[in-house]
């Protein structure tokens, strides 16, 4: 009876992720162009009921303006939790990367540099023409087929 009830509560244990869990960090660059991505990758070793809403990958950022910037993870499968974040200006982001899973939260702080590039921003609707769109830098943007953008217009 004994060693049925001490198999029950390590099972329990194991179940609600009280097992030894480690988290290792992988950073995919340092430093990028401006536009550019920078991935960082969470192998979490531990357990959880449900790892797209049981655990998650959350960061902070501070831009060289000053601005505050937030971006949440995602589950990417096999223990990987995966965020990825585009540096909008030039100079030195400051991050924090917060892992929770469970009772378990493992907080990492850094930095990533972002300079000057060849990438033309992300596509939006032109500011000098709400009917057209354009990339951050500026240049036009002109796709095949019907443009959409104007469907907002009323």
């Amino acid at each position: 009876m004994r060693k049925i009830f001490l198999t029950v509560i390590l099972f329990v244990f194991c179940a609600l992720g009280f097992a030894a869990e480690t988290v290792e960090l992988v950073l995919s660059a340092d430093k990028v162009e401006q536009y550019g991505v920078a991935e960082y990758s969470v192998k979490f070793s531990g357990t959880v009921k449900n790892p797209f809403w049981d655990a998650g990958l959350y960061s902070s950022w501070e831009a060289p303006s000053g601005k505050q910037l937030y971006a949440e993870g995602f589950f990417d499968g096999e223990g990987f939790y995966s965020l990825r974040f585009a540096a909008l200006e030039q100079g030195t982001y400051k991050y924090k990367l917060t892992f929770k899973a469970g009772e378990l939260e493992k907080t990492i702080e850094g930095s990533l540099e972002s300079s000057a590039g060849t990438l033309p921003g992300f596509l939006r609707v032109s500011k000098e023409n709400c009917f057209r769109f354009a990339t951050d830098n500026g240049e036009a943007f002109y796709p095949l087929g019907i443009q959409t953008c104007n469907a907002h217009v009323g």
